[in-house]
Parts: structure tokens; sequence; C-alpha cells
């Protein structure tokens, strides 16, 4: 086991090959922590993140897992719990796609994205929360998204798997809170990295008009504010909403 230096602090993020995910792992990186670099089948980008914060001055460890099978996140949780001794922080970034009309939906659609959206947020806080509730301290970080609130055309499957973080979200917090465990949901608003880059000019355009001012946070911003969170104490089971449409 290599124990994290006195001021080290260990956090897993899932999907951290991701456009968000990826920019999270430097962000914390950069603040000391310790990253589990977590991945499904992008590999090599994995291992080439955990080499880039390596080369920061922390650690890293890549380590894969299905979001869907409880068994390999537990894997996980071992895995880093084997090589650091605790985990400080779970950010629940992982999420998919699967666009569709409902009257069109197939059910593998709609299934495949509430498993690993919800279910394998679910999951993965079940399975990290024992460790957090044996050392008496950890914050869960559960990315959702604006389409949670409002819906979006085409996106029943993903608008319904992202209300639901929000949902669990609260619900974990009341739970977890009396083991010093703070549960909190951040809507990173809309990024042209990941899911955004593969949106049309016209769906941009759509999703701006709802915009109060003329552009978002930048996505270094959004991770800086995703790591005062994870840093704050007393605040626990909200919602925080970081660009300017209104989320109700």
């Amino acid at each position: 086991m290599t124990f994290p230096g006195k001021d080290s602090q260990v956090v897993i993020i899932t999907g951290a090959t991701g456009g968000l995910g990826y920019a999270l792992a430097k962000t914390f990186a950069s603040h000391g922590f310790y990253i589990v670099v977590h991945y499904l089948h992008q590999e090599k980008v994995a291992k080439k993140l955990a080499a880039l914060i390596q080369e920061m001055g922390t650690q890293a460890l890549a380590v894969r897992a299905d979001l869907q099978n409880k068994i390999e996140i537990a894997q996980m949780s071992e895995k880093t719990l084997k090589r650091w001794g605790k985990i400080n922080v779970l950010i629940n970034n992982a999420s998919i796609v699967s666009d569709q009309m409902i009257l069109h939906m197939t059910e593998k659609n709609w299934d495949q994205v509430i498993s690993v959206n919800l279910t394998g947020t679910f999951k993965t806080i079940q399975a990290i929360a024992p460790s957090m509730v044996k050392q008496r301290f950890g914050h869960i970080i559960n990315i959702s998204s604006y389409t949670g609130a409002h819906g979006r055309s085409g996106q029943s499957n993903y608008s319904a798997s992202k209300a639901g973080v929000m949902a669990l979200t609260k619900t974990a917090a009341l739970e977890l809170g009396s083991h010093n465990i703070l549960v909190n949901t951040v809507i990173p608003g809309f990024l042209e990295v990941g899911m955004g880059n593969k949106m049309t000019s016209k769906q941009i355009e759509n999703i701006r008009r709802d915009f109060l001012l003329s552009k978002s946070p930048p996505i270094q911003k959004i991770t800086e504010f995703i790591y005062t969170v994870a840093m704050m104490e007393g605040v626990s089971g909200q919602i925080f909403n970081l660009d300017s449409r209104i989320l109700y």
C-alpha cells in the first residue's frame, strides 16, 4: 500500500477519458490530489492521462470498470484502497447518450442509458460509500444535466437518467449525512467538449437561446468550481447549475 502524503487526497473520477472528466482529472491533480482515472473503452487515453498527471508531480491509477457491473465497480474501489488507503472524493461523471424520439426509441436504447447514467451512479455510490462511512468523511459529486430538469426532444432516456441523478443525490445526502459524507450535484452547463462536440450547429443554437448571458463559462472555470465544491464543508444535498439558463 502506498499511502498519500500528509496533505494529499484521493479522488475517483468516472468517465475520466471524456472531455469534462479529462479536465477534472487535470484540475484535481494541479491541487495535489491522487487521481483514479476510470475508463471503459479508452485504455490508451486513460494511461496517457495517468502519465500526464504523474508528470504534474502527483500520482494516478488508470482503472477499467464497466459501471453496469457491480463486481467491477467494487474492484475499482478495492484497487484504490489497496493503493492509497482512502477515498476522499467520488465524482460520478460517466454518462452516455443514445438519442431517439419516444415513438421510435427501442427498449435497448432506453435501458442502456438508464443503466449507465443512473443505475451506474447508484452502484458506484453503493460500492464507494462504505469506505467513506468507515473513515467518517467523504464527498460524492454527481454530474447531472440541464435536461434533467427541463427535458429535451429526442432525449427522454438521457433526461430521465439525469433527473434521477438529482433525486438520487438528495436521498443519498439524507442517508449519508450522519456519517459526515457530503453528496451534491453539479450541472456543468453546455460544454463544447465531449457530447457537445457531437451536436449540430442548429442544436447548439437552440440551447444558447435560453442563455441569459452571451456565453457559458470555459471548462477550466467549471472544473475549478467542482474542485471548490469538493473542498466545501457543511454543504450537502444541493444542485449547482453552472450556466445562465434558469434551472427551475
